[in-house]
Parts: C-alpha cells; structure tokens; sequence
C-alpha cells in the first residue's frame, strides 16, 4: 500500500469515527464538564488536517490548471475540488481556534465559553462528512 493511501485511511477513518463518536457521545458521557476521550481524539483530527488541507489544496490548483485559470468552464470537479478546500479551511479555521481556546478557558467571560461548546456542535458533523469525503478523493489518487 502506498504512503498516499495509508494516509487517506487515517483521514477516513478520523471523519468516519470522529462522526460516530459524536453520536455516542450523548449515550455514554456521564454530565462532566470534561470529555476526556474528545480531548485525547483532538489530536487525531488536528492531524488530519495536514493532509486534509494539502490534498484539497492541491485538487484546487489542479483544476485551476486544468481549466485554464480563472475563466475556465465551472464543472463537477471544479466545484468539488473548491468546496473540499474552502470547508477543509473554514473547518481548520474554527477547530484550532476552539481546540486551543480549550487550554485556557478562563481567559474568556462565561457567555464565550458557552459559544465554545456549541461550536462543537456545529463543527463535528460538518468535519465528519468533509474528512471522509477528502480522503477518499486522496484514496483514489494513491
């Protein structure tokens, strides 16, 4: 197997569970204010996104390419390959910005830390599909 493809598994299967274990989550926690699974799984999708980002990044400029710069034809691919890069960025954007808020949580009045935990919510079911989407299009190329 291909170091590509190895490294298409780890982002579909980082999406496919990091969906799944959202989902058990609610069956399983016990109310704590900590999630210590989720705390250790952050850094299984940070490292994701190094892949995630390159991968759609260089989709992206491929179809630039292809299409002859900005005034090519808008087909399939192009829109697959940008949506992928734009939602891969927009989604790094917002984890970093919560995972690492997550290390000082004082440094915020009560009202952000609230936003926090919801941005959790909206974030890992937007990754999820996202994730699986991008590493199976890497898959393919490996």
């Amino acid at each position: 197997m291909s170091l590509v493809r190895l490294i298409a598994a780890y982002v579909v299967a980082v999406g496919a569970l990091t969906g799944l274990h959202f989902i058990a989550t609610v069956i399983y926690h016990d109310g704590a204010p900590e999630y210590p699974l989720w705390v250790a799984w952050n850094w299984l999708m940070a490292a994701a996104f190094v892949p995630m980002i390159i991968a759609t990044l260089n989709d992206k400029m491929a179809m630039r390419r292809d299409l002859g710069g900005d005034d090519g034809p808008v087909t399939r691919r192009y829109l697959e390959a940008n949506v992928l890069f734009y939602a891969a960025v927009g989604l790094a954007i917002s984890f970093f910005w919560n995972w690492l808020w997550g290390f000082n949580p004082g440094s915020e009045g009560e009202w952000a830390q609230e936003a926090h935990v919801q941005v959790w919510a909206v974030f890992q079911p937007i990754y999820a599909p996202v994730a699986v989407a991008t590493g199976l299009r890497l898959w393919r190329k490996g």
